[in-house]
């Protein structure tokens, strides 16, 4: 019965052991999925600033086209009434 004892003892061992190693590395795995979060975060702010800055740029291409058309047609007009 002893040695039933002792492989037991053994074998319980060896889980305790095992999962000790799968805690901690669950640990490291929630650490480094916390930091992942937090630059995931980030680049989100950053990804969402790109695009308001894109939309800005789009809509000043465009007043300026409407501007340089204006200002070509009165150029034209002027240079005809010369």
């Amino acid at each position: 019965m002893a040695e039933t004892n002792e492989l037991m003892l053994s074998i319980l061992k060896d889980v305790q052991a095992n999962l000790a190693d799968v805690k901690a590395a669950v640990e490291h795995h929630t650490t480094r999925f916390d930091l992942l979060d937090e630059q995931i975060e980030a680049m989100s702010g950053y990804v969402t600033y790109a695009i308001g800055k894109s939309s800005e740029n789009r809509v000043d291409l465009e007043t300026l086209r409407e501007d340089i058309k204006s200002l070509k047609a009165r150029v034209t007009a002027l240079e005809s009434a010369e």
